[in-house]
């Protein structure tokens, strides 16, 4: 007798969906994606499987899947949990049967981040990163509150999310861990401090240092998360259950264990500059969607450097303004942190191609957005060529 042959998944279909909201939005029926693509003569949505296994790829058609500059599609019995990327057809195409050419993209307003979830695993790197469609409802916040200490009364506490809980000496369960520190909550309310400023906790690659220890030839890491690969993932390696649900659940966990402590969160959020390459490396995210959107460059296509990193991101562009606001306003209502300290925040200050600007659109929107009204702002007020002390 023949062992029966297993029947071949259903067809994934992919209707016109909407253009609103950016990202992947799951709902009653199946999931919304939407990316900000303007220069893209098609684009494809890959799919897969938790864990990485290939499901589909679902080649969008502009006349049904385009608003402007916003490409859209709708996917039926598709939840969270599913991992995903965007594919830009830059009108070549390879011969067929060969490997696709174009590099797998990361969502811009992905809210989880899949095939990082172990910190410094170099061998993981080297493969694209997978954006995770995530169902931000049902989470239980009970009697949580935001502290409102006042700014003139805080007390701000700076630590790295990993390094403050690694060492056995903290006694944490999850060493190097959101869970970690919120076992620490109590030990930082009897050390007298108001808050905690956590440095970068969006996704990166600790990986991407190419140096070495010079004692002894190891490979270093770039730990400290100043090159963000997504402004609204946090980082999965960071959690005791490392997937994009559990990391979000712990750090809301976090927020909430911080809180009953009487403890402000405040991020230290990085909107300056990606950790993306140049123009001649290989594009992970924005670069690869809408590089004259998204960052800084002259008239022959190069980057501006005014942030020492090799490249600017264009802040005062709608594109990227949007996302800096989608950003702060994720981290603030649906993760209920109490303030942002923005990096090298000069750079939010320049125009379109880089002039300072005497009145910044969107310092002025960050200010009177009322999502943000509870939140403290602080400034790190120059980069490489300005410096705007007391002028924020």
């Amino acid at each position: 007798m023949t062992e029966p042959k297993p029947s071949p998944p259903a067809p994934v279909v992919a209707e016109p969906g909407s253009p609103e909201p950016l990202g992947a939005t799951p709902g009653r029926g199946g999931t919304n994606f939407a990316v900000h693509a303007p220069h893209a003569v098609a684009l494809t949505l890959v799919l897969f499987s938790p864990g990485g296994a290939a499901l589909a790829a679902l080649e969008l058609d502009p006349e049904r899947h385009r608003s402007g500059d916003t490409w859209h599609v709708f996917v039926p019995a598709l939840g969270a949990g599913t991992e995903y990327g965007w594919r830009v057809d830059a009108g070549t195409s390879g011969s067929p049967g060969a490997r696709d050419p174009r590099p797998l993209l990361l969502d811009p307003y992905a809210k989880g981040i899949a095939g990082s979830e172990v910190w410094a695993d170099r061998a993981a790197s080297r493969q694209a990163r997978r954006a995770v469609v995530c169902d931000l409802g049902g989470y239980d916040w009970q009697d949580d509150h935001h502290p409102g200490t006042p700014l003139e009364r805080s007390v701000i506490y700076e630590l790295h999310v990993r390094a403050f809980t690694a060492h056995p000496s903290a006694g944490v369960q999850h060493p190097g861990t959101f869970a970690g520190l919120a076992q620490r909550a109590e030990w930082l309310r009897r050390l007298g401090v108001t808050a905690v400023q956590l440095m970068p906790v969006a996704e990166f690659d600790e990986t991407e240092n190419a140096r070495t220890n010079p004692l002894d030839g190891r490979p270093l890491l770039n730990a400290w998360g100043y090159a963000p690969l997504a402004f609204m993932a946090p980082r999965t390696a960071y959690a005791s259950r490392p997937t994009a649900a559990g990391v979000l659940r712990e750090f809301r966990d976090m927020v909430r264990a911080l809180h009953a402590e009487g403890l402000e969160v405040l991020l230290d959020v990085v909107f300056n500059h990606t950790g993306e390459g140049g123009p001649r490396a290989t594009p992970r995210s924005w670069r690869g969607l809408d590089p004259s959107g998204y960052f800084l460059l002259d008239e022959r296509g190069r980057d501006i450097d005014h942030t020492g990193c090799g490249q600017t991101f264009a802040a005062a562009r709608p594109a990227a303004a949007r996302l800096i606001l989608d950003a702060l306003r994720f981290w603030a209502v649906d993760m209920r942190v109490d303030g942002f300290r923005f990096d090298l925040a000069a750079t939010l200050t320049r125009g379109e191609r880089g002039e300072p600007l005497v009145d910044p659109a969107l310092i002025e929107r960050i200010a009177r957005d009322p999502a943000l009204a509870h939140c403290k702002l602080i400034a790190e007020p120059w980069d490489t060529g300005l410096y705007q002390v007391g002028r924020f």
